[in-house]
C-alpha cells in the first residue's frame, strides 16, 4: 500500500510541477510583473520558513550548518523583498531605475552563495547563534547601505543592459556555489542521504539561475523567467532539507529516546 502511495505521489509530482511552471510561463504574457512578484514573494515566504524552522530546532538538531543556512536565508529574503518592491513597474520606490533591483539581486545572491560555502565548514561543528545573527545583520545593513548610497557597482544600465560587473558577478557566484557543492560532496558522510541530495539539488539550481541571469537584456525576458523559476525551486529544496533535519529527524530522535526511557523504567521496575 505504501509503495503504491509513493508511486501515485511521484506521478502527481511529475504532473503538477510541469503544469505549475507552464501556468507561471503563461502568466508572463498576461502580466510579467505579476509573475515576478508572485515568484519572489513565494521564495521569500520559503526563505522565512527556512529561518523559522532552523532557528526553533537549533536546540535539538545536531547539524549547525543548517542553522547557518537558515539564519542566512532570513537576511537573503529581506534583501529579496527590497528587490521585489523596487522591480521595474512596481512604482513603490520612486526615483530608481532597473539598476536598483539588479544590484539588490546580486547582493542577495552573494550573501546566499557565500553562506552556503561557509556552512559546509560547520558540519558537525557548533556555532554561536547570537554571534552569527549579529554578524549577518551587520553585513546585510552594509550591503543595503552601499547600494542606496551609490557605493555598490552598477549592475544594469537602461537601454544598454547588464554591466560587466553584473555578468562577472553571476559567474563568480556560480563558482562559489560549485565550490560549495564540492565541499558538501567531500563531507557527505556527515549528512543524511536525503538531506545531502536536497542540498545538492538546491546548489545546482542556484548555479542554473545565475547562468540564466547572465544572458538577459530585458528584465521581462525569457532568461529572466528561467532564472526566477530555478531560484524558486532552489529555495524549495533548501526548505525540504531543513524540514527533514529540523523536524523529522529531531522528532525521530526524541521518539527513540522516549522508547529507551520506557524500556529503562521497565527494567528498573
Amino acid at each position: 500500500m505504501n509503495k503504491n502511495s509513493n508511486v501515485l505521489r511521484n506521478i502527481g509530482i511529475f504532473i503538477i510541477i510541469p503544469l505549475f511552471i507552464l501556468g507561471l510561463y503563461y502568466s508572463t504574457f498576461y502580466d510579467y510583473l505579476f509573475f515576478h512578484t508572485f515568484v519572489e514573494f513565494f521564495s521569500v515566504l520559503i526563505g522565512f520558513g527556512v529561518f523559522v524552522i532552523a532557528w526553533n530546532s537549533r536546540h535539538v538538531s545536531e547539524d549547525d550548518f543548517l542553522l547557518y543556512i537558515g539564519l542566512s536565508f532570513l537576511f537573503v529574503s529581506t534583501i529579496d523583498i527590497l528587490h521585489t518592491v523596487s522591480y521595474k513597474g512596481m512604482n513603490i520606490l520612486i526615483g530608481f531605475d532597473s539598476n536598483l533591483p539588479t544590484q539588490l539581486w546580486i547582493a542577495a545572491r552573494y550573501l546566499q552563495s557565500i553562506s552556503f560555502l561557509l556552512s559546509s565548514f560547520f558540519l558537525k561543528r557548533r556555532i554561536k547563534p547570537g554571534l552569527l545573527l549579529g554578524s549577518l545583520s551587520l553585513i546585510t545593513i552594509l550591503l543595503i547601505a552601499s547600494i542606496f548610497l551609490g557605493i555598490f557597482p552598477d549592475c544594469y544600465i537602461e537601454n544598454s543592459g547588464l554591466t560587466n560587473f553584473k555578468i562577472v558577478s553571476e559567474y563568480f557566484i556560480s563558482t562559489i556555489s560549485l565550490l560549495s557543492s564540492v565541499l558538501f560532496f567531500m563531507n557527505r558522510k556527515y549528512l543524511e542521504k536525503q538531506v545531502f541530495q536536497l542540498i545538492m539539488f538546491s546548489i545546482i539550481l542556484m548555479i542554473g539561475a545565475e547562468l540564466a541571469f547572465t544572458f538577459y537584456v530585458d528584465v521581462y525576458g525569457l532568461s529572466n523567467f528561467i532564472g526566477h523559476i530555478f531560484k524558486l525551486f532552489s529555495f524549495y529544496f533548501v526548505y525540504k532539507a531543513i524540514v527533514e533535519t529540523g523536524i523529522k529527524k529531531p522528532s525521530a530522535l526524541l521518539h527513540k529516546k522516549l522508547n529507551q526511557s520506557v524500556k529503562d523504567l521497565r527494567l528498573l521496575s
